[in-house]
C-alpha cells in the first residue's frame, strides 16, 4: 500500500511491463536496466546500483525531477530491494557525512510480524537510539513493501524532497556527491530492530539519475565501522 504524506506532491515513477536490472539487448542497444516490482506493479527507475557492503543482494534505484512547486528543490524516488529474511536493510541520510547520530533513514524490515519500510530517527548509536520520526528529512510517500518474492527478495519504495535545484551536469552540484549511510542487521520476532550487523558510506551521484536513461551506475560504498552507523 501506498502512504502519502498530507498535501505532498509526489510523481509515481512510469510503469514497465518487464524489467531486469543490468540487462543489454542482442544489438547492443540498452535494454531498461533498472526496474523492480512494488506492491505488485513494475516500476522502472533512472539509475541504479548494488550495495554490495551491506546486506544481501541489496539493490538501490532511483529518479530524481524537478519540483514542480520550487525550482530550488528536487523530488527524488528511490527503490529499495533485498533478501533480508528476518533481517533489515537502511537507507540513512545523515546531518554529518558518515555518521548515523542525528541522521534520518527508510528502514525496510522482514519478520514474523510482517514486511515495512518506515522512516526513522537516530540520535545515537545504541537500538534504543532509533526510532520512528519524521525529523531529518523531507519525505512525500512511501509504497510498502506488500509480501515476499518467489526468490525471496522484498522491495519497497519512497519519494522525498531535497533542498537542490535538479542538477544540470552529473558531475557537479552537491546532488552529485551526496553523503549518505547503508546498514543490515537481524530483525526480532515482532517486528523490532536489533544492532546492524553491517553498514557503509558512500558519497552518492544522485545526479547521474538524470542523464543515465536507465544504466546501472557502479557505487563506490566504503565499509567505514568507526564513524558510520
Amino acid at each position: 500500500p501506498s502512504n502519502e504524506v498530507a498535501g505532498a506532491v509526489s510523481p509515481s515513477p512510469a510503469q514497465l511491463g518487464e524489467g531486469v536490472m543490468g540487462a543489454k539487448n542482442g544489438t547492443g542497444a540498452s535494454a531498461w536496466a533498472c526496474s523492480m516490482a512494488v506492491d505488485g506493479v513494475e516500476q522502472r527507475f533512472q539509475t541504479c546500483s548494488i550495495m554490495k557492503r551491506t546486506g544481501q543482494n541489496f539493490q538501490l534505484m532511483w529518479n530524481l525531477t524537478a519540483d514542480p512547486n520550487s525550482p530550488d528543490t528536487t523530488l527524488m524516488t528511490m527503490g529499495m530491494r533485498a533478501a533480508i529474511p528476518n533481517q533489515y536493510i537502511s537507507v540513512g541520510f545523515p546531518s554529518k557525512p558518515k555518521s548515523m547520530i542525528n541522521a534520518a533513514a527508510m528502514i525496510m524490515a522482514n519478520s514474523d510480524a510482517g514486511t515495512s519500510l518506515r522512516q526513522y530517527y537516530m540520535d545515537g548509536y545504541g537500538v534504543q537510539d532509533v526510532f520512528p520520526s519524521d525529523k531529518g528529512m523531507n519525505l512525500l510517500s512511501i509504497t510498502e513493501p506488500s509480501g515476499i518474492s518467489s526468490n525471496g527478495r522484498v522491495s519497497g519504495m519512497f519519494t522525498m524532497s531535497l533542498p537542490y535545484p535538479l542538477p544540470d551536469s552529473q558531475d557537479a552540484g552537491a546532488l552529485a556527491s551526496f553523503p549518505m549511510i547503508f546498514a543490515a542487521g537481524d530483525v526480532n520476532p515482532d517486528g523490532s530492530l536489533r544492532r546492524h550487523y553491517d553498514d557503509t558510506a558512500s558519497n552518492m551521484n544522485l545526479a547521474y539519475a538524470v542523464f543515465a536513461n536507465g544504466e546501472f551506475i557502479a557505487i563506490d560504498d566504503i565499509k567505514d565501522p568507526n564513524s558510520c552507523v
